[in-house]
């Protein structure tokens, strides 16, 4: 996985023409606006695809670490 640090108002461009921009950033909470294509879907990794039951369904997990964690 790929992680980056960005601020508020900065973006991430994926090819395909999707842009991700951190839109506010308030404590612990980032809001992101996400410009995409209408052929590219884009929903909320722990909600589970149209058409799948909750109990069918698990959400897949990502962390991102701080290379420093892994020198310990």
């Amino acid at each position: 996985m790929l992680c980056l640090s960005r601020k508020q108002g900065e973006a991430i461009l994926i090819d395909g023409g999707i842009r991700i921009v951190v839109s506010r950033v308030e404590g612990n909470r980032v809001s992101i606006g996400i410009d995409a294509p209408e052929s590219v879907r884009v929903r909320r990794a722990e909600l589970p695809p149209k058409g799948m039951s909750k109990e069918q369904f698990i959400p897949l997990k990502g962390i991102c670490r701080d290379k420093t964690q892994d020198a310990a």
